[in-house]
């Protein structure tokens, strides 16, 4: 009986707010047979009508009336609850030390820490900056709680929630392209803000690029590591004008026209605005890159550490 009248009491006290059973089956989007049947299946339970179906308008029998009042008694307790549960969440104390590389701490980190500080005031918040090769060992060490980043999937001791997909694109001055059909295959700044290169994506083959001096990153970087096959598959190896061991710098080198360079779309859009430079996809066996929020998997997942994942997944969808 207790599953019946958690289920049903929602109806009962609609017919009690709306005065008929007609009005109350409006209000609660099913038929009035339906809800019919759903009443009389309840006080064949009870064995006790809860209705004087004899009186207009429609009355309450003693049995209603105390079905309704502990009816009424459970929303309140809920409600309560709920209240109780929400107090308790911005109760939430402690620390939670926060990784991530340069461009995730500078521009991904500050908006995404202030929502969850503006639900969890109580809890104290660190941020370290390292280099991304670090963040493995800085979350084994339990020097940082979890890692904003690039997802670590392919280490099989951490943990990576995905939180969006960001996209590796070939950033080329105008002024190296003599071809100018080339320009119309490209994006500039403002199709990047827009997303145009994710719904209307167009490719171009790095070999357009062979004759292009470029702005290498370190093979540590990993950016570097996911572009450097893509040299190989087209038959070339790149002029280099300079090697970098940070994406930033190696877009600011291209900003100031030393040659092209891959970059991610999140650094284009937090980057100031550029003219006089085309954005390229490459055609190539993409492998999906997410920014992600890792943690070590030996670890005891704190309610600290859940809560922030939760409001980084709901922050970016």
């Amino acid at each position: 009986m207790e599953d019946a009248m958690f289920n049903i009491s929602d109806y009962i006290l609609t017919i009690v707010a709306q005065g008929t059973f007609s009005q109350a089956a409006k209000q609660l989007h099913i038929s009035q047979p339906a809800l019919s049947i759903a009443v009389k299946k309840l006080e064949t339970q009870i064995g006790q009508p809860l209705f004087d179906r004899g009186q207009t308008p429609l009355a309450l029998t003693t049995a209603g009336e105390l079905y309704v009042a502990k009816a009424r008694q459970v929303v309140a307790l809920e409600e309560s609850l709920t209240d109780d549960l929400t107090h308790l969440e911005h109760r939430l104390t402690g620390n939670l030390t926060i990784g991530g590389a340069f461009i995730s701490v500078t521009y991904l980190l500050p908006p995404l820490l202030r929502r969850f500080h503006e639900q969890f005031p109580n809890v104290q918040l660190t941020v370290l900056e390292a280099p991304f090769p670090d963040l493995p060992r800085l979350l084994r060490d339990r020097q940082i709680d979890l890692a904003v980043d690039t997802d670590l999937v392919l280490n099989p001791q951490i943990n990576s929630v995905k939180l969006f997909e960001n996209h590796v694109l070939l950033a080329v001055p105008d002024h190296l392209i003599t071809d100018v059909t080339i320009l119309t295959k490209g994006y500039q700044y403002a199709d990047i803000l827009a997303d145009q290169h994710i719904q209307a994506p167009q490719r171009v083959a790095l070999a357009t690029f062979a004759q292009l001096p470029f702005v290498l990153m370190t093979p540590s970087n990993e950016i570097a590591q996911r572009t450097a096959p893509l040299f190989t598959a087209a038959n070339f190896k790149p002029t280099t004008a300079m090697i970098v061991n940070q994406q930033i710098s190696a877009y600011e080198f291209a900003r100031r026209n030393w040659g092209a360079a891959f970059v991610t779309d999140t650094l284009i859009k937090h980057s100031t605005p550029v003219t006089g430079m085309h954005f390229y996809r490459i055609e190539s066996v993409e492998q999906p890159r997410y920014v992600a929020a890792s943690y070590y998997k030996q670890d005891y997942q704190s309610q600290r550490l859940q809560k922030f994942i939760a409001v980084a997944q709901q922050f970016y969808h």
